[in-house]
């Protein structure tokens, strides 16, 4: 005698997502993507404002020359804007914001093109958010600091240049 069958299993698939399941995700769906256009048209947006500033920043960079630097490094005690600005810079290249450091870089022959060369991409927030708090002072504007020093302001356009390419994406 062959084994009699004694009530096989039969495995139903589990339901599907509810029609009304499969519109609710498309909802979300859709909101996310808008979300993440509205991101992305934000940060296109701040990466066309970061390139001119960039581009003229370096130009400006460009322009300097040894007797630029020297102008700069002959002060005893320099000016408050041209010190400023100096800080600004020793910041974001991580030194120590002195003027005394400021001096002994602004005589290192690579000075304009450690600059130029500078890693605009890995600014870190901790030397964004204190470099924000230099341009965000009303007088750390090149013009205003080009009054006082020509090689302060292109120093300058550098640093407003490292602060709204460290924002952009």
């Amino acid at each position: 005698q062959s084994p009699r069958p004694t009530g096989a299993l039969v495995r139903t698939p589990p339901p599907g997502p509810s029609p009304q399941m499969v519109g609710a995700n498309s909802e979300k769906i859709a909101v996310e993507e808008i979300k993440c256009k509205t991101l992305a048209d934000n940060a296109q947006k701040d990466l066309e404002e970061a390139l001119p500033a960039l581009e003229e920043a370096m130009k400006a960079l460009e322009s300097l020359n040894k007797k630029d630097m020297t102008e700069i490094k002959s002060y005893g005690r320099p000016p408050t804007l041209v010190e400023t600005v100096m800080q600004a810079v020793m910041i974001l290249r991580g030194n120590e914001p002195t003027w005394a450091e400021a001096k002994r870089q602004l005589g290192e022959a690579t000075f304009i093109k450690q600059l130029i060369n500078f890693d605009k991409d890995n600014i870190s927030d901790k030397v964004l958010k204190k470099i924000s708090g230099y341009c965000s002072q009303p007088d750390f504007q090149p013009d205003i600091i080009g009054r006082v020093s020509l090689a302060a302001k292109s120093l300058c356009m550098w640093v407003r240049a490292m602060e709204v390419r460290g924002r952009a994406p």
